[in-house]
């Protein structure tokens, strides 16, 4: 009888040793569409600017990753709940620094406003110049200080860039505010670039963070040591490079 148990503990301990451990997966969040910073490829897979930092940040602290593509109000919502164990890429808004765990920035984005090349709108001084002239905008996004708080500016929302880029070559808007880049890529895959002028005053040099729940902060400390490191060995400046 002792010897069969014996050799029952023996089998047990041996299907424990040679069983894998299972490797910790975390997991996050990204709006859908935000290309040339987090997109789907032709071939499924999700890569960009931002994307290829986080992938490189859990790498760096050799945790699994499982990314989830959402509308930006859903990313928010998810953080928001502590359905994920972090999200990207927010904003730096003074209110998210006491709601979340924000680490970064991960990188700055600027923010322009544009409008078709036959506009007559050239130029302004402030936002109030505007008024009158509907200002195409994505709905959940911050943008700037003066621009989110202002009741008077005549504000048309939509779900992403893509639509907003296409309310502005159809007409449908007079003006829209967008990160440079954004407007650049997602104009030229639409074929439209050469339709649709840049006014020259910067919105907001935009820094983005990673989001993590409050009851997240040991994951977020983690994180941040991960992004510290890929600074400092080389690879964060690669991954810049590579999508300039």
């Amino acid at each position: 009888m002792i010897k069969t148990q014996f050799f029952a503990l023996v089998v047990s301990l041996s299907f424990l040793i040679a069983a894998p451990l299972q490797a910790e997966t975390w997991d996050t969040m990204c709006e859908k569409d935000f290309p040339p910073y987090n997109f789907i490829d032709e071939n499924g897979n999700k890569t960009g600017l931002d994307t290829e930092i986080v992938k490189a940040v859990m790498k760096q602290i050799k945790i699994e990753l499982t990314i989830k593509n959402a509308p930006w109000k859903r990313v928010v919502s998810y953080v928001d709940n502590n359905k994920v164990s972090f999200a990207y890429q927010f904003m730096g808004k003074p209110e998210r620094f006491e709601k979340y765990w924000m680490i970064g920035p991960i990188r700055n984005g600027k923010t322009y406003l544009a409008v078709l090349k036959d506009s007559p709108i050239k130029d302004f001084n402030s936002l109030d110049d505007l008024k009158g002239n509907s200002i195409g905008c994505v709905s959940g996004y911050a943008y700037s200080p003066e621009f989110d708080k202002s009741t008077s500016l005549k504000k048309d929302t939509c779900k992403n860039n893509i639509l907003l880029i296409k309310k502005l070559v159809a007409k449908r808007v007079d003006v829209i505010i967008i990160d440079l880049n954004n407007l650049s890529y997602l104009s030229k895959k639409q074929g439209v670039y050469d339709q649709i002028r840049i006014l020259p005053k910067l919105i907001r040099e935009v820094p983005r963070y990673v989001a993590f729940p409050k009851q997240q902060k040991e994951k977020s400390e983690i994180f941040k040591k991960g992004l510290e490191e890929i600074k400092a060995n080389g690879t964060y400046d690669k991954i810049l490079k590579n999508w300039q």
